[in-house]
C-alpha cells in the first residue's frame, strides 16, 4: 500500500470519529446558547421591571408634597406618564412569548393610568381650592391602594420573572456541564483514535524511514549510499532521488575540483601576464626616458651648428662685397645665401625645436608613470579659474568663452591635476570650429561609487567631471585612437590626451570620450572626492572674450 493511502487512512478514522463527537458538541452547544439566551432575557425583563418602578413610586411622593405644599403645578408631568407608559410597552415587549407576564403587564398599566386619574382630580382640587374636598380625597384609601396594588403587581411580575431565571439559570448550568463533558470526551477519544491509528502507520514502515534517515545523513557527510531500498512507495521513491543526488553531486564536485584546478592555473598565468606587462611598462618607460635623453645630444647639436651655419652665412655673404664678381654671380650667390640655405636652416631649426617638443613630451608621459603623486584636498574652483586666467590671451584670440560651472573638492595631487585641465583645455581651443561661436564648459555630475573588482568592497565615493567643448568633434573612427600616444587629430605634441589619461588612472578614476563629428566633444573624467558635506558652490565663473 502506497504512503498516500496510508496517509488518507490515518486521516480518515480520526477524521470521522471527531466529526461525529464535534456534531455531538455542537448540538449540546445550541442547547446552551439558548439557555443562555433565555438566562439573559430574564435579567432584561428583572432590569425593566425596576425602570417602571421608580418613576411611579417618585410621582406618588410628589403628589402628596404637592397636596402639602398647596402646589398644582407639581402633581401633573405630562413628560413622565409619557415615558411610564414607554417603560410599560416595552416590558409587554420583552415578555410577549409569556401570555401570563403579558397579562400582569396590561394589569400594571391599568393600575398606572387609574393613580394617574386619581392625582389628576387631586390637582383640580388643589387649583379650585377645595381643601376640604382634598383632604378627603387623600383621607381615603384609594391613592395608596392604587400605590399598593401597582407595587404588589409588579413584585409578582418580577417574582415569576426570577423564577423563570432561576430554571433558566439551571438548565444553562446543566448544558454547560454536558457540553464539557463531551468535549473532554471528545479530546481524550480523538488522542486516543490518533494515536492507535498512528501507531498502526508507523508499524509498517519504520525501518524503512530508518534506512531512509541513514542515508539522508550519509549523503550529507558525502559518503557513499548502500543499494538502493526495494519497494515502489514514496519511501522507495525518496530513497531513490538520494541515490541520484549522490551521483550528480559526485560529478558536481569532480567538476568543481576541475574548473578549481583550470582556475588556479589561469591565475598563475595571470599573474605572470601581470607581472610580464609591469616589467615591459617599467622596461618601456625606461627605454623612452633613455632614448629621449641621447636624443637630445645630437638635436642640441645640430641646433649649434645650424646657428654656426647660419653665422658662417652671414660672414660669407658680408666676405663677398670684397670679391671682384659680376652682377649675375653676385644675384646668384645672394640667392643661394638668402634664400634656399636660409630656408634650409629654417626647415633645419624647426624640425629640430619639433623633435625636442616631441622629445620633451615623451619625458613628460614617462614621468607620469613614474612619479609619486600626494594626493590632497583640491578646490576644483581656484584651480580652474587659475588654469583658465593663463589661457584668457589664447581664448580673446579665438574669441571663445569659457564657462566653468560650481565645481567639487576632491583628493588628488594638485600639480598633476592642473596637467589634466591643461590639456583637455588645449585640446578643447584646438578643436573649436572658427564658423560657430566658441564655447567650452568645464561642469562636474553627480557622486558614484566605485567598488573594487575582488569582493565588491565600497571605496571612496567618486565625482564625475567633464570638459565640453562646440568644436569640429572627433570621427567615429578615431575614437579608439584618442588617447593614444602620438595622436594628433587638430596637431600638437600628441602625448596630452595620453598624459591626461595616465594621470587620471594613477589617481585611481578613469577617462572616456563622448563626440559627434561636427557637434562638439565631452571629455569626462572622474577623480576621487572628499568625504566630507561639501561647502556652499560659488557662482558660475566666465571667462569671455
Amino acid at each position: 500500500m502506497r504512503l498516500f493511502t496510508k496517509g488518507l487512512l490515518l486521516i480518515a478514522v480520526p477524521s470521522a470519529f471527531e466529526i461525529g463527537l464535534l456534531g455531538l458538541v455542537y448540538m449540546t452547544h445550541l442547547d446552551t446558547e439558548t439557555a443562555g439566551n433565555w438566562a439573559a432575557h430574564s435579567k432584561l425583563v428583572i432590569g425593566q421591571t425596576n425602570d417602571v418602578l421608580e418613576p411611579m413610586l417618585a410621582q406618588a411622593i410628589r403628589v402628596r408634597s404637592a397636596a402639602l405644599a398647596n402646589d398644582p403645578a407639581a402633581i401633573d408631568d405630562s413628560a413622565l406618564w409619557t415615558e411610564l407608559d414607554r417603560r410599560v410597552d416595552q416590558l409587554a415587549d420583552i415578555v410577549a412569548d409569556n401570555p401570563p407576564q403579558v397579562a400582569r403587564a396590561a394589569q400594571i398599566r391599568n393600575t398606572i393610568r387609574q393613580y394617574r386619574q386619581w392625582s389628576s382630580h387631586a390637582r383640580e382640587l388643589i387649583e379650585s381650592g377645595q381643601h376640604d374636598a382634598l383632604v378627603a380625597q387623600f383621607s381615603e384609601p384609594q391613592g395608596s391602594a392604587l400605590v399598593d396594588a401597582f407595587r404588589k403587581e409588579l413584585e409578582a411580575f418580577k417574582a415569576e420573572e426570577l423564577r423563570l431565571d432561576a430554571s433558566r439559570t439551571q438548565a444553562v448550568h446543566i448544558a454547560r456541564e454536558r457540553q464539557r463533558g463531551l468535549l473532554i470526551g471528545a479530546v481524550l477519544g480523538s488522542i486516543a483514535v490518533a494515536g492507535i491509528a498512528l501507531y498502526m502507520f508507523i508499524r509498517g514502515f519504520r525501518s524503512r524511514l530508518a534506512a531512509l534517515g541513514d542515508n539522508a545523513r550519509r549523503l550529507a557527510d558525502n559518503t557513499p549510499l548502500p543499494p538502493p531500498l526495494a519497494g515502489d512507495d514514496e519511501v522507495a521513491q525518496l530513497d531513490d532521488i538520494l541515490h541520484t543526488t549522490s551521483r550528480r553531486l559526485a560529478a558536481a564536485d569532480r567538476a568543481r575540483n576541475a574548473v578549481k584546478r583550470d582556475l588556479e592555473h589561469r591565475a598563475k598565468q595571470l599573474a605572470l601576464a601581470n607581472e610580464h606587462l609591469r616589467q615591459q611598462t617599467a622596461d618601456n618607460e625606461m627605454f623612452i626616458y633613455s632614448v629621449s635623453h641621447d636624443l637630445r645630444s645630437p638635436l642640441v647639436n645640430l641646433q649649434g651648428f645650424s646657428r654656426e651655419l647660419a653665422q658662417a652665412c652671414k660672414d660669407l655673404r658680408e666676405t663677398m662685397r670684397d670679391f671682384n664678381l659680376t652682377d649675375r654671380e653676385r644675384e646668384r650667390f645672394a640667392q643661394l645665401l638668402d634664400e634656399e640655405i636660409a630656408e634650409s636652416l629654417h626647415y633645419l631649426q624647426t624640425s629640430v625645436m619639433r623633435s625636442a617638443d616631441i622629445i620633451d613630451a615623451l619625458l613628460t608621459l614617462s614621468r607620469a608613470g613614474r612619479a609619486e603623486y600626494r594626493p590632497e584636498k583640491v578646490d576644483l574652483n581656484t584651480l580652474v579659474q587659475r588654469t583658465a586666467a593663463r589661457y584668457q590671451a589664447k581664448l580673446d584670440l579665438v574669441e571663445a568663452r569659457l564657462v566653468a560651472h560650481p565645481l567639487p573638492s576632491v583628493e588628488a595631487d594638485p600639480d598633476a591635476l592642473e596637467q589634466v585641465f591643461t590639456g583637455l583645455i588645449d585640446h578643447a581651443i584646438d578643436s573649436l570650429e572658427p564658423g560657430r561661436a566658441p564655447r567650452i564648459e568645464i561642469g562636474a555630475r553627480e557622486l558614484e561609487d566605485h567598488r573594487e573588482r575582488a569582493g565588491q568592497q565600497p571605496a571612496q565615493p567618486f565625482v564625475t567631471l567633464y570638459v565640453a567643448d562646440n568644436g569640429r568633434g572627433i570621427p567615429a573612427a578615431q575614437l579608439p585612437k584618442v588617447f593614444a600616444a602620438f595622436y594628433r587629430p587638430q596637431g600638437g605634441d600628441g602625448v596630452a590626451l595620453a598624459l591626461v589619461r595616465r594621470i587620471v588612472e594613477r589617481h585611481g578614476g578613469r577617462l572616456w570620450v563622448e563626440s559627434v563629428e561636427g557637434g562638439g566633444s565631452t571629455f569626462y573624467l572622474t577623480l576621487p572626492a572628499v568625504p566630507a558635506t561639501p561647502a556652499a558652490p560659488p557662482a558660475t565663473a566666465e571667462a569671455a572674450a
